[in-house]
């Protein structure tokens, strides 16, 4: 036997079916929109003078950045890459990222950035959130995968090998400023923009089935029915 439905249907519901979960309907987001979703969360973060969104190829690592001043890169910011994989974040996905902050920032394109959140619409595995909340054990791994991950993939146009000032510069790095945010972290903040109804629909929540009352009053609802009919009387 399929198994009942535990909320009561509107006529909404008849028409369009139940509501797709947000957590579910995200993961069905094209990465453009994926993008975009995230650049309207952070537009309604506080703190931030300038919201920015980074698209296309030669990205340098930026997706959507928070600029704390309009001076933007002279004063500190945040950057969120935005991630759309059909699968949790893995520690392969994100050495190569971390490595294009670390070379781009080392070549003087953009300065340091304060916090670097990856935001995945499925989320980030077990292996690599344990890793973002250790920046010993993320500078050993981004390392170990620099040559095979990182050195021929941050850019074309140059070999990004580990050595020299680019080695010293990796090793003076502060890892603490990798994390990441959950999609039901960023769902509940984006419901106070004006732009969820547009991207997840409005209209009331499935309601729920309501109690049967009992057939015998309980003792703390005796006074109240006892005024009720005082009143009908």
């Amino acid at each position: 036997m399929p198994k009942a439905i535990v909320n009561g249907a509107t006529a909404d519901h008849v028409q369009a079916g139940l509501p797709i979960p947000k957590a579910a309907r995200v993961q069905i987001f094209s990465p453009d929109e994926w993008e975009g979703f995230t650049e309207e969360w952070a537009s309604s973060l506080a703190g931030y003078a300038i919201v920015r969104r980074f698209a296309g190829a030669g990205d340098m690592g930026l997706d959507v950045a928070g600029f704390t001043d309009a001076r933007g890169f002279s004063a500190p910011w945040d950057n969120y890459q935005c991630k759309r994989y059909d699968h949790p974040l893995r520690p392969a996905d994100i050495h190569v990222e971390i490595g294009k902050i670390i070379y781009y920032s080392w070549q003087n394109k953009y300065s340091v950035p304060r916090r670097h959140y990856f935001v995945a619409s499925r989320d980030v595995g077990t292996t690599a959130a344990k890793l973002l909340l250790d920046p010993k054990k993320l500078r050993e791994s981004v390392c170990q995968a620099w040559e095979k991950q990182c050195r021929h993939q941050i850019t074309t146009a140059a070999d990004a090998a580990l050595t020299g000032d680019l080695l010293s510069y990796f090793d003076a790095f502060d890892f603490s400023i990798f994390g990441s945010k959950s999609v039901l972290e960023l769902i509940a903040q984006h419901e106070t923009t004006k732009f969820h109804a547009i991207r997840f629909g409005g209209g009331l929540p499935p309601r729920p089935v309501p109690l049967i009352p009992p057939a015998e009053p309980a003792a703390h609802e005796i006074r109240y029915i006892r005024q009720l009919l005082d009143a009908y009387g």
